[in-house]
């Protein structure tokens, strides 16, 4: 039982994958493609080409450090629900976004996640390191105050 379990478990991490890179692409691929679109000097097939380069050579040439805040640094691995808060975490995230993408608000794939995994942590009563989450929020926040004064 424990195996089927398991190979359920696995089965779930892929089907959310995929179901997390057609989102991330309607939300994130879909908005580059409209600008590129929207004007004309470069063919849309340049800028997917483009995505598609970037989204295999992102991780090979930056690492995968933001991947790990996610999976290392928000919640404690060694919490035997771990792989169960990751999983619903994503659900809850992804649902977030695709609702948003249907509705035509912008948002961000990795804040969605980040916000998902930790409510789920912490309705779990799992530890939960609400300073790591603290510092990218107060990142995000940033953002347009120096995209203002810029």
């Amino acid at each position: 039982m424990v195996g089927l379990v398991g190979g359920g478990v696995a089965v779930g991490f892929v089907l959310l994958a995929a179901g997390f890179v057609l989102v991330c692409g309607a939300n994130d691929g879909g908005a580059m493609l409209a600008l590129a679109v929207r004007h004309r000097e470069v063919p849309p097939y340049v800028v997917l080409a483009v995505l598609v380069a970037a989204i295999v050579l992102g991780p090979t040439l930056f690492g995968l450090t933001v991947a790990r805040t996610f999976t290392e640094r928000l919640i404690d691995t060694s919490d035997s629900r771990g792989q169960l808060i990751v999983l619903s975490g994503v659900v809850v995230s992804l649902l977030l976004v695709l609702v948003l993408n249907w509705r035509g608000v912008p948002t961000s794939t990795t804040l969605a996640v980040l916000g998902g995994l930790a409510g789920v942590a912490a309705g779990v009563g799992a530890n939960t390191a609400w300073g790591t989450l603290g510092l990218v929020l107060l990142v995000a926040a940033a953002a347009p105050l120096v995209g203002g004064a810029l």
